[in-house]
């Protein structure tokens, strides 16, 4: 994705950073590639949506709770088994 590296220090807790690099090793690939590859990762998953969409789901986690109450009586109506307690 990029080109250019720009030398950057940044401090990661120790069990972190034992982890960062299993990982690295798993994948036989440098720490420094490992961590770009993640930061990456996130940024594309991050901005995959656009701004409306991301709008819209906020307005639903705002009646996130109606919603699940709703959704918990539907599914309870359709059980052919006894109705579970949450």
């Amino acid at each position: 994705m990029y080109n250019i590296f720009m030398p950057t220090s940044i401090h990661i807790p120790r069990e972190l950073l034992a982890a960062v690099e299993r990982r690295a090793k798993e994948l036989k690939v440098s720490r420094n590639r490992f961590i770009v590859s993640v930061l990456e990762n996130e940024f594309r998953r991050r901005t995959d949506w656009s701004e409306s969409f991301q709008k819209r789901l906020g307005g639903l986690a705002a009646d996130g709770d109606a919603f699940a109450a709703e959704l918990e009586a539907v599914v309870q109506t359709r059980r052919s088994k006894r109705p579970v307690q949450f």
